[in-house]
């Protein structure tokens, strides 16, 4: 396989700088930034030396305490919930709802917690929290005052870090980590580009020729599917991954570009028609995936429910998302959907992402998988990190062996062809 090109790798569009804002409100210390999170705060601040309680609530000031319904000593409210008092950060439960937590002290004992939360119900983002001609954060801020938090963390949006002194914010921002969050970013976004290249390396084929890449000025032999190179053809599928969203005219001078629909670009390719067909299959009623439950379809719907359903997933977020998601479904079946079609590459690769996941084994039950992801979904993306990485590098040809998969089966699928 070829080396990416340089563009490819160097991503210009993207600010690697670590880019967060701090602030002072009164007595309290804000921080803002876009590439830390929930986890990161848990994970490098010391929990308080005289116990603490957490009022768990979201963004809007709903659902926040419904995890926590079952554990002992939670007070649950319509729109929040109350810990007890604790020495040791909890594994927390984070649904996706937008969940913001205020680390109370652990005197902390009110009967208005309701109340004091109504106040700040619309506030639904924090992109600007020293905006006061908002007046949802002024009402915000008001709820801060109120609750006297020793810290507030939310990671909805952006994540936002309030501090009731400023030692507690340095802990913060002086960590090891937090300093290296430009670094790791850009390892992280290399791994991936490289990774994304390998897969569509073996999903078009190689840059094979004999002729030459019909993009103006460009040296590279084109695929096997195509009359582009692949960083060609990738760009006119993901025009984002370049920056300029244009591919270079074959019959204008070096450096003019014109502007690509779908009816301009020469595929010449079968398989990018197969990809497409089973697109178009995943869109139609023919494809039980999303409307009968997965336990009552058939074996060749749930081929295709697991793979289409474990593909998206992983490509976009890793097997960490596959679990934690509705996807988490077809998990038991994974293994086999891809033998099924004869991808044993990727069968495998799934086995031990499984396996490493889960060493005591795969629960039983799509709630039960997504329960125990639930509460350390951050660690555990970082764990299957080389297997979703080893997934997107797969050689087996999943694409074409699902679209032979599913011709066999014209009762079922229709004639896609």
């Amino acid at each position: 396989m070829q080396e990416p090109p340089d563009d490819f790798m160097t991503v210009p569009q993207i600010n690697w700088q670590h880019d967060y804002r701090k602030g002072l409100q009164g007595k309290f210390f804000w921080l803002q930034s876009r590439q830390v999170g929930f986890s990161n705060f848990f994970e490098w601040v010391q929990p308080p030396l005289k116990g603490f309680r957490l009022l768990v609530t979201a963004v809007d000031g709903c659902v926040g305490g419904a995890p926590y319904k079952f554990e002992d000593g939670w007070t649950i409210g319509e729109r929040y919930g109350l810990s007890p008092v604790m020495h040791s950060w909890p594994p927390l439960m984070i649904t996706g709802n937008g969940e913001s937590i205020f680390i109370l002290d652990g005197s902390f004992n009110s009967p208005d917690i309701a109340e004091i939360l109504k106040e700040g119900e619309d506030f639904d983002g924090y992109e600007e929290p020293d905006d006061f001609s908002l007046p949802k954060i002024r009402r915000f801020w008001h709820v801060v005052q109120r609750l006297n938090p020793i810290f507030y963390v939310c990671d909805w949006v952006v994540f936002t870090l309030i501090s009731r002194d400023k030692a507690g914010l340095a802990e913060f921002v002086e960590n090891a980590s937090f300093k290296s969050v430009e670094n790791k970013t850009k390892q992280d976004a290399f791994a991936q580009r490289a990774g994304l290249w390998s897969y569509y390396w073996n999903l078009l084929g190689p840059e094979c020729g004999p002729e030459t890449c019909v993009a103006n000025g460009c040296e590279r032999l084109r695929i096997e599917v195509a009359v582009f190179c692949l960083r060609h053809q990738l760009e006119l599928n993901n025009p984002g991954w370049f920056g300029s969203g244009r591919y270079f005219n074959p019959t204008a001078k070096r450096f003019d570009f014109i502007s690509v629909d779908a009816s301009d670009v020469p595929t010449g390719s079968k398989l990018i028609d197969k990809n497409e067909a089973l697109i178009k299959l995943a869109d139609s009623d023919k494809v039980q995936r999303w409307r009968e439950p997965f336990e009552i379809q058939s074996l060749p719907q749930k081929v295709l429910s697991t793979i289409w359903s474990l593909q998206d997933e992983v490509f976009n977020g890793g097997f960490a998302q596959y679990f934690v998601n509705s996807s988490s479904e077809t998990a038991s079946f994974a293994v086999t959907a891809f033998e099924t079609i004869g991808a044993l590459t990727a069968a495998n690769i799934c086995s031990r992402a499984i396996q490493a996941a889960f060493p005591e084994g795969l629960p039983d039950t799509p709630e039960a998988i997504r329960k125990s992801v639930e509460g350390h979904y951050e660690e555990l993306a970082r764990k299957l990190e080389p297997w979703t990485q080893e997934f997107f590098s797969c050689h087996d040809d999943v694409t074409d062996r699902l679209y032979q998969f599913v011709k066999k089966y014209p009762n079922e699928f229709g004639d896609i062809s």
